[in-house]
């Protein structure tokens, strides 16, 4: 009797597959990898950039509940990042809101397109360098390989 009261109390919680995905992004070795794919700077913004790529093909094909865990995760990160930044309250809520708007539009365009022009304007800022322009149609190419396999996390495939 007491083992089944037991039981109910100590229910184990199921991991959160979205927060595990995003942790898998965000390893070092595999974010320098995304980094250098996408010919961008290692800085916060080429940083933001490249995960925010990363992530949205990772949630392509997820569960709901795994891609909010996802969202949730990369947010709460964001609001970590500037947080470390030294930034006050008011201004960390301000730079979170806006970069996770940001955020959310990157979803959108690249749920919608991913081609040059669409790359070019998320991740180069419509400025690409000669080096970026020269990668863009590899990176579309590797794009394309790994949303046309079924995997569990086609970024994965990428930036490995």
């Amino acid at each position: 009797m007491f083992s089944r009261l037991l039981a109910i109390f100590h229910r184990q919680q199921s991991p959160d597959m979205g927060g595990v995905l995003y942790s898998q992004l965000i390893e070092p070795k595999r974010l320098a990898i995304m980094v250098q794919a996408c010919r961008q700077k290692d800085s916060f913004t080429g940083r933001f950039e490249t995960l925010a790529l990363a992530a949205a093909l990772s949630l392509r094909g997820q569960p709901p509940e795994v891609a909010r865990g996802l969202v949730k995760a990369l947010v709460a990160d964001i609001d970590m990042s500037f947080r470390e930044r030294s930034l006050g309250d008011a201004s960390v809520k301000k730079h979170a809101t806006n970069h996770a708007a940001a955020f959310y539009g990157r979803l959108k365009a690249y749920g919608q397109a991913l081609d040059e022009e669409t790359l070019c304007r998320n991740l180069f800022a419509d400025h690409p360098t000669a080096e970026q322009e020269a990668a863009i149609p590899k990176l579309i190419n590797d794009l394309e390989k790994a949303l046309s396999c079924k995997v569990d996390n086609p970024a994965k495939i990428i930036f490995s």
